[in-house]
Formats: C-alpha cells, sequence, structure tokens
C-alpha cells in the first residue's frame, strides 16, 4: 500500500508541475518575473517526479511485485529480465508514461537553450506533457488488485506479456518510437511560440535541429518496427499497411515536410505561413495517432490496438481543444506574418522543395483518409456511401458493427505514384540553386548519374524486372543515389558536418530500391513437407531437417525450435536455421517464429508450418462418438463397457474394459465389434483383439477413462511407420538488406544534420543574454 502511495503521489506531483510550470510561464509573458524561478522550479520538479515513479515501476516489474494489477497484467516470473524492464511500456499507463517522460527531460534542456523562447515554448510543451500525464492517471500503473472486500490480492505469478513481443527489437523500438512522439512537441511550442511572440523566423532556426532529431527517432522507430514484424510474425514482410503503423507514419510524413520548409525558411525567409501550419498539423497528428490506437475505435481492424476504456472521449476531447487553440492562433496571426517571394523559375531548388513538401503532404492525406476508415464509416448517413464507394474498387473489411477499413490494396494502389515524384524531386534538387542556376551545369552534372540509372535500369529487365513503375523507382533511385553523391562529395569541400542531407538522401534511395526487391519480387510461398534426417530442395537451397528440440531458459520458459540445415546448392558451406514452434500455455495460441538466412543479395526467409511427430498408420485415436480410419477401415467408437469380478468388487485390482465399436464395411454395413483390455495391478494390460472379416485383428491398446478415448491398433496391414516431420513455408526476400541498410545510412544523415544544426544554434546564442524577457515581448 505504500508504494500505491508513493507512485501515485509522484505521479500527481509531476501532473501538478507541470499545471504549475504552465501558469507561471503564462505570468512571466504577462511581465510578472519572479514567475521564472516558479517555472523552472517546477519544471525539473515535474521531470524528476515522472522519473522517479518510471523507476519506481520498473522495479516492481524486475522484483515481481504481482499485486500490482499492471505488473499482473504483462509480466511473470518465467519472463526474462529484459522483457520484463520492457514490460514497463506493454500498455496504456507505461506508454503513456514514457512518452511524458520524454517531454519532461527535454524541458530542462530547453531552459538552457531556448533562451528568449524560454516562457513562450515552456508554456505550451509542459500544457502537452500535463495532459498526456492526466491520460495516464486516468487508469493508475501503481493500482492495486483488490477483491470484493477490497483487500490486495497477493499473487505469486502474472499473466506475462504478449509471445509476440518476446523479441529483442521490441525491447527498443516503443520507446524510440515515444521518444520522436515526445521530441516532435518542441517545434510544435516553437511555432506557438513563434506566433506568440511574432518572431516569425527566429522559431524556425531554432525547432529545425529538434525537428531534425525527432525525424531521425522516428525514422528509426519506424524501421524496428517493420524488422520486428519481419523477424517475429512469419508472413514474410515488414509493413502491412496495419492501421496501427500507419498512426505512427502520419506524422513522419508531415515531419519530413516540415524539416524541408523549415531548411527553405532558413535559407532565405520563404514557407513561414506553410511551416507554422506543417509544425502544428504534425503534432495534432501524433495526439490523433495516439488516440485511434488507444481509443479502442481500430480495436476490431488491428492486432496491435489497445481496447476500449473510456479513455476515448478524453483524448478526443484534448485533441480537439488543442487543435482548435492552435488553429485560432495561427488563423489569428496569419496576415501578420510576413511573406517572402519563392523563386518562380520551376528548375530551382525553392520549386522543388515545395513540390516534395506538396507531395509529402498529399500522400498523408491519402494515408489519413485510408486509416480513418473505422472512424469515418461511423458517422450515420456517410458511412453506407463510403462503403459502397470504396468496396466498388478496392477490398475492404468489415464488423460487425457496419464499419470498415481499407485493406492493403488502397494503399498499395494509391502511394506508389506519389512516391516515385519524390524520388524524382529528391534526385535533382540537390544540383539546382535556391532560385535557379545553369542549365549547362546542371545538365551537366546529370551525365554520370544518368548513365548509372540507364545501366541499372537494363539489369533489373534481366532479372525479369517488367513493370514500368517498378523499373521507374530502381531507375531513379540509382539516379538519387548518384545526383547526391557528386553533390556529398562537391559539399565534402566546405567540411565533412556539412553533408549530413546528402547522406540521408543516398539512404532514402537504397531504400527506395530495398522496397522495390523485397516487396514486389519476392518468390512466392513454397510449402515443403521434410521428414526427419532428410532433404529437400528449394529456391536453390538444400533444407535439411535434423529434429524438434525443446529449450529452457534461465527463467524456465519453455520454447519449442526446429533444428534445420540450409546449403546453398553448389557451395559447401551450411548455416543453422531454427524456426521457432511452440504452444504458449498462457493462453494456448501457436507462437511461430521464421528463421532468415542472410545472403549478400536476398534473404531465405523459412516460416515454420507445423510440426508433426512420429506416427503409426495402424493406430488411431478416437474420442466417444468419433470416426477415424485405419487404412480401409472405419470405426466409431460408441461407448465404455465394464466387467469386474464379483470377490473383487470392492477393491478391484483386477478390471477388464471394453470398448464397443461400430465398423463399417466397405459395402457399407456396419457391424459391432468389442475388443477388450484386461488390466491385472502389478501385472500389466493385455489386449484382447477380436478378427475383422479379412482375418485382420483390431486391439484395444490404451484408453483413457476421464477423457472417453481409445487407443485402437489394426493388426495385419503392416503398413509401413510415418517419421516425425516438419511442415515450413520458404521463400526469398530480394535486396531486402538495403531496406535495413537504406535506413540506417538515412538516419545516420539525419543525425549529423541535426548535430550541425544544434552547434550552429549554439554558437548564435553563446554572446546572447540569457533571458531577455518583458511584457513587450508578448501579444
Amino acid at each position: 500500500m505504500t508504494i500505491f502511495v508513493v507512485g501515485t503521489l509522484l505521479l500527481v506531483t509531476a501532473l501538478v508541475a507541470a499545471v504549475v510550470a504552465c501558469g507561471a510561464y503564462v505570468a512571466l509573458v504577462a511581465g510578472r518575473r519572479p514567475a521564472l524561478r516558479w517555472g523552472r522550479w517546477a519544471v525539473r520538479i515535474a521531470a524528476a517526479a515522472a522519473l522517479t515513479a518510471a523507476a519506481i515501476l520498473v522495479w516492481l516489474f524486475l522484483t515481481g511485485h504481482y499485486e500490482f494489477d499492471y505488473v499482473y497484467n504483462y509480466s511473470s516470473v518465467d519472463l526474462e529480465t529484459r522483457y520484463k524492464f520492457a514490460a514497463l511500456w506493454a500498455g496504456q499507463q507505461g506508454s503513456f508514461l514514457l512518452w511524458a517522460l520524454v517531454g519532461l527531460l527535454a524541458a530542462p534542456l530547453l531552459i538552457r537553450r531556448s533562451r528568449a523562447f524560454e516562457p513562450f515554448v515552456l508554456a505550451p510543451l509542459m500544457a502537452i506533457q500535463a495532459s498526456i500525464l492526466g491520460f495516464m492517471l486516468f487508469r493508475n500503473p501503481f493500482m492495486l488488485r483488490l477483491d470484493a472486500a477490497g483487500q490486495v490480492i497477493a499473487a505469486t505469478d502474472g499473466r506475462g506479456l504478449n509471445e509476440l513481443l518476446h523479441n529483442p527489437w521490441m525491447v527498443i523500438h516503443p520507446p524510440i518510437l515515444f521518444t520522436g512522439y515526445g521530441l516532435l512537441a518542441v517545434p510544435f511550442a516553437y511555432a506557438i511560440a513563434g506566433m506568440w511572440r511574432r518572431d516569425y523566423d527566429g522559431w524556425a532556426r531554432a525547432a529545425l535541429p529538434w525537428t531534425l532529431t525527432a525525424w531521425v527517432v522516428l525514422s528509426t522507430a519506424l524501421t524496428l518496427g517493420g524488422y520486428w514484424a519481419y523477424e517475429t510474425l512469419g508472413w514474410g514482410g515488414y509493413w502491412a499497411w496495419d492501421p496501427v503503423e500507419n498512426a505512427s507514419f502520419l506524422p513522419w510524413l508531415t515531419a519530413s515536410a516540415l524539416l524541408h520548409g523549415l531548411v527553405l525558411q532558413r535559407a532565405h525567409g520563404g514557407l513561414r505561413r506553410a511551416n507554422l501550419t506543417l509544425a502544428v498539423v504534425t503534432y495534432g497528428l501524433v495526439m490523433y495517432a495516439s488516440y485511434l490506437t488507444r481509443s479502442g475505435v481500430l480495436g476490431d481492424f488491428s492486432v496491435h490496438s489497445f481496447t476500449e476504456d473510456g479513455l476515448g472521449r478524453i483524448m478526443a476531447s484534448v485533441l480537439v481543444l488543442g487543435l482548435a487553440l492552435s488553429l485560432w492562433l495561427l488563423v489569428r496571426h496569419w496576415r501578420t506574418v510576413p511573406i517572402n517571394r519563392l523563386s518562380a523559375r520551376l528548375l530551382s531548388r525553392d520549386s522543388f522543395f515545395v513540390l516534395g513538401m506538396l507531395t509529402f503532404v498529399i500522400v498523408m492525406v491519402i494515408v489519413a483518409i485510408g486509416t480513418s476508415m473505422p472512424l469515418l464509416s461511423r458517422i450515420p448517413g456517410l458511412g453506407v456511401t463510403l462503403r459502397d464507394t470504396f468496396s466498388s474498387a478496392f477490398d475492404i473489411k468489415a464488423s460487425q458493427d457496419g464499419r470498415f477499413s481499407l485493406q492493403p490494396t488502397f494503399f498499395r494502389a494509391t502511394t506508389p505514384p506519389f512516391g516515385l515524384v519524390i524520388i524524382v524531386l529528391m534526385t535533382l534538387a540537390p544540383l539546382l540553386g535556391w532560385r535557379g542556376g545553369n542549365l549547362r551545369l546542371f545538365a551537366r552534372a546529370l551525365r554520370w548519374p544518368l548513365l548509372a540509372a540507364t545501366v541499372a535500369a537494363v539489369a533489373a529487365l534481366l532479372l525479369d524486372v517488367r513493370r514500368p513503375l517498378d523499373l521507374a523507382y530502381i531507375g531513379f533511385g540509382v539516379f538519387a543515389l548518384g545526383c547526391n553523391a557528386v553533390m556529398l562529395v562537391r559539399t565534402l569541400r566546405g567540411g565533412w558536418m556539412r553533408i549530413g542531407g546528402y547522406v540521408a538522401h543516398i539512404g532514402a534511395a537504397l531504400l527506395v530500391i530495398g522496397f522495390v526487391g523485397s516487396a514486389a519480387y519476392s518468390t512466392p510461398e513454397e510449402r515443403l513437407s521434410i521428414p526427419v534426417g532428410e532433404t529437400q530442395q528449394v529456391y536453390g537451397h538444400a533444407i535439411t531437417f535434423n529434429g524438434y528440440a525443446t529449450r529452457t531458459n534461465a527463467q524456465g520458459a519453455e520454447k519449442g525450435v526446429l533444428g534445420m540445415t540450409v546449403q546453398r546448392v553448389g557451395s559447401s558451406k551450411t548455416q543453422p536455421a531454427e524456426p521457432q514452434l511452440y504452444l504458449n500455455p498462457r493462453d494456448g495460441q501457436w507462437i511461430r517464429n521464421p528463421a532468415i538466412i542472410r545472403e549478400w543479395w536476398g534473404d531465405v526467409y523459412i516460416s515454420p508450418g507445423e510440426y508433426l511427430g512420429e506416427s503409426n498408420p495402424n493406430q488411431v485415436t478416437l474420442g466417444l462418438g468419433q470416426t477415424g480410419s485405419v487404412g480401409p477401415y472405419r470405426f466409431t467408437f460408441q461407448q465404455f463397457d465394464y466387467s469386474v469380478p464379483d470377490d473383487h468388487a470392492d477393491t478391484s485390482d483386477e478390471v477388464t474394459i471394453i470398448a464397443r465399436l461400430t465398423f463399417y464395411a466397405e459395402d457399407g454395413s456396419a457391424t459391432t465389434l468389442t475388443p477388450q483390455l484386461h488390466a491385472v495391478a502389478n501385472v500389466g494390460n493385455q489386449a484382447i483383439p477380436v478378427e475383422l472379416p479379412d482375418g485382420n485383428t483390431v486391439q484395444l491398446d490404451a484408453l483413457s477413462l476421464e477423457a472417453g478415448q481409445v487407443l485402437l491398433t489394426v493388426n495385419g496391414l503392416d503398413l509401413p511407420i510415418q517419421p516425425a516431420r516438419a511442415d515450413i513455408f520458404v521463400s526469398t526476400k530480394p535486396a531486402v538488406a538495403l531496406v535495413w541498410w537504406g535506413t540506417l545510412v538515412m538516419t545516420l544523415g539525419g543525425s549529423l544534420a541535426a548535430t550541425r544544426r544544434f552547434i550552429d544554434n549554439a554558437q548564435r546564442h553563446r554572446a546572447r543574454r540569457p533571458v531577455p524577457i518583458g511584457a513587450e515581448q508578448h501579444v
């Protein structure tokens, strides 16, 4: 009970401190200078309280305090230590705590870095953290499990963590995702501050490094989520256009547009209004994504969604109120935002940046419509119209309440053309000046990249790539590699810290080529049924099944693996492969994790289907009323009959059990058979068979009175014993490594660019006064 009080008090303290910080900074803007000290102390107290609460919650998981409802629902004794730690963010409350913690830890950094922007940035930022802490306290993670009498329920074990989350990538994927969400609040807060102070350029310079950092973190989170799906789920892909996946993708798209807009504004003051709008919309999409996944709206359409727990209406109210206030501020200041005309020349970096940003926004709108369909389709009158419209062109999935969601066919049909536009713009923009440039030099720079793109397209044709859109993606992807490599070499002369953007574009080009190869040209799944000790060939690889084994971790949890060896035909090198296949005793579900053989050009993907132990086709197990076959014979088990000697009626150590069977002859006639099993204590069982019409016999070898089952054996058929075998599904994923390497290069480039911007801002502010604040600075 003490921990419940302390934990709850810490969360309430963090919430109150966040509210106090917000109010203090508003008072500071109004001219009350003593409020500065209150605001700063409140920021630090909120961060310390939330961090301490998170540490206590982790300790509860690690030490197995199952009297706490949150720990009981997401942890267990046999859970590995790393997953007990990761269980912190497995549910609603923990994920909200993590999300709020990111913003609360960023706030003290902003005290030192935001300078004159401090109160204008910290006020909206702390308001956001207060809202998230309020969401979390709606269902307190320190709540105890109580019985009807109000007494604490002591437990020695919990329900455990979802088996699909037992993956190292899921230990780091959620915190990285929520770090991205938390960091995106900073450019939003700067945009609010920019309008509040009427400083329409200062906010953009300060927000750019934070936007870049948030974009890098969110890109990493999306990739890790895809990699987890690829490694764990066994369906062979990494992006299925699941509504929850799409929800995280939406703010990434607008953040991509925003960071390019901020770069353009920093260069010569363009797109001030657009950037303010994108900053507001981006964080609005973060809140909307959280609402979709946590309100229960997607419960019937995504395995990742949380169920409805009453939080949906509260989140929707906060989302609407926050957006309304932000848009009101934007509309109020719209006419006061100065406009700096962009270049009117099409062949300019200005024009290409604007077109690229517009394309990102269009893709966001398409994905948002498709993802929001379960929400839109429940609007009375509109749902039927939407269903009739979309079902005629795309696959849909309907729920029992009449709502529906759009399936991946919608997204695959609508988004690829716009993706190609982004690649083309990304290819050419680095070669152009902001206001235009020398067309002769521009054309000259295209020579070698164009040659490389042509060679790549021809090679793709030889590799049987035939679809025009795929060829265009490969060609322009290689073209983008070449053009950005040219600019990277040129820019290196001015210092390696300036190459971040071009490195990120090179990574994006690799990513696109990997998308085409792994998604469009993955081979169909080939089903193999391999007996133990035997080898079969598929897609140029020989796969040997060595047997099924059960392994136990240090906590006592058992997991079964199919032991296999994979060898490329014509090579002497062999590689082990161990797809996991086991029954989770906690929920009764079969867990099937694939094995992946990585080669230079692609992966061999092995998904487990089923393991069948050694079987005797001369035997059949039947329950009461069941019918089964052995060779040409069919039997139905009707009932048991007992026969106990008279002189052993009370303490029988000898009993005869008769299985009454119906035997079906080939002509359709049915007869009754009664094989017996004579059991004598301390002696054993003796089967008494009965003869079949053709001279063979059937006997009762084993039985279970409790389960109502019998094991029958037919003698005389002598069918061969079937060895144990593994059923697996094998496919190949060409160029999939480019997806992971491309993302890594892209995030490294973004990190380099963000670091450079942070250094530039620090140098710019070094000589300035810490907090020149006065009442005249606010609107």
